[in-house]
């Protein structure tokens, strides 16, 4: 009865971010707490706006008392939260969402960056998602020129050349970093990945019926 009752709740939730993803300007952290949802329909989302709210306050401060912005929001995500990728349990269905990346403090590339760009848009942060293949890391104007934040490495600060051989290490081989590459990403084609990598994740297990209800037109 239990699973039952999970499947309906998940069933309302996707009808929800469908209706959700037909709006013409999506707000991003929400969206992905929708997504957040269809994994756990018992997920705490007011928590986590808590949460994310409470990190953004810190990195106000730390402004505030002359912290550079993106040292500031640094020195609290991954210096002292200690946010790093999940590289253990990298394809389970939960680092699809970003509540239990926030409570976990692991996640995935996409799901850590859209929480240091939420973080950082409440502390007064310009930040911007960048999907890179097999990858996905943070850009901006309050970052230093020409650099990305990763997340998924601890809030390691990368130019071109660097992400470049970062993905030569995930690939097994060289990969061109282009300005093209580098563009941000909207936040409709953030959310549409974040459910791609979701729903593979569910294949992968067998869990045909959840992954089926995870598109986004």
């Amino acid at each position: 009865m239990r699973e039952r009752s999970v499947a309906g709740e998940r069933d309302a939730v996707a009808v929800r971010f469908r209706r959700y993803a037909d709006g013409a300007e999506l707000d991003l952290f929400e969206g992905a707490l929708l997504v957040a949802e269809l994994v756990d329909p018992g997920e705490d989302l007011e928590a986590a706006r808590e949460a994310v709210a409470a990190l953004a306050a810190r990195v106000q401060e730390k402004i505030a008392s002359g912290a550079a912005p993106h040292a500031a929001l640094g020195g609290v995500l991954f210096e002292e939260e200690g946010f790093r990728g999940d590289e253990e349990d990298y394809d389970q269905p939960s680092n699809s969402s970003v509540a239990r990346a926030l409570f976990r403090h692991r996640g995935l590339p996409i799901t850590l960056s859209i929480l240091a760009i939420e973080v950082g848009r409440l502390a007064g942060l310009r930040l911007t998602g960048v999907g890179l293949p097999g990858h996905f890391v943070v850009g901006g104007p309050d970052l230093p020129d020409g650099m990305y934040l990763d997340p998924f490495d601890g809030g390691a600060l990368y130019e071109a050349g660097g992400l470049a051989r970062r993905l030569a290490v995930i690939f097994g081989q060289p990969v061109a970093v282009g300005p093209e590459i580098l563009q941000p990403d909207p936040a409709r084609a953030i959310l549409a990945r974040v459910l791609l990598n979701l729903r593979r994740s569910y294949e992968q297990r067998d869990r045909w019926e959840e992954a089926r209800k995870l598109f986004m037109d």
